[in-house]
């Protein structure tokens, strides 16, 4: 897409967003606005290779600081994928006095995801390929060509 740049989803307004105090205040909103339980996104966020459970999340987002955990940086982009919003991302970017616009739509996100597919896929054929005209090879170097059907 040439330089034309897509908002972002508006699921919070920023003063909603700005309200946010915290890093954790933000995680909160974002899973508030997704209208997903934490148990949803943590099995969600385990499909994906995260190791967390629904007890651990509750404990990464709680307001009370003698009951905190620490939420893995590791499992940000999936969770904000998982919620539908860049809640935490806006907020991060508005501390820092800036504003986020889109660059990609979720469909051109989709056509990148399906072309690295592809390319995998291609790889993998002609290494089978590869593979295939090494066997002929040693059959035809043993005489036993003829025994396989080619």
């Amino acid at each position: 897409m040439d330089q034309e740049k897509l908002p972002m989803p508006e699921n919070a307004s920023d003063p909603e967003i700005a309200a946010c105090l915290t890093k954790r205040a933000a995680l909160r909103l974002c899973q508030t606005k997704s209208g997903k339980s934490l148990d949803v996104i943590a099995l969600m966020l385990q499909e994906r290779g995260h190791k967390v459970t629904a007890p651990v999340l509750s404990l990464c987002l709680a307001e009370n600081p003698a009951q905190k955990k620490n939420f893995d940086p590791d499992w940000e982009e999936d969770y904000m994928e998982i919620c539908g919003n860049d809640i935490p991302l806006r907020w991060s970017a508005m501390r820092h006095g800036l504003g986020l616009v889109r660059l990609k739509s979720s469909l051109e996100k989709e056509i990148d995801k399906l072309q690295a597919q592809i390319v995998a896929k291609d790889a993998m054929l002609e290494r089978e390929r590869a593979l295939n005209e090494r066997i002929v090879d040693i059959l035809k170097k043993t005489g036993l060509q003829g025994m396989v059907k080619l």
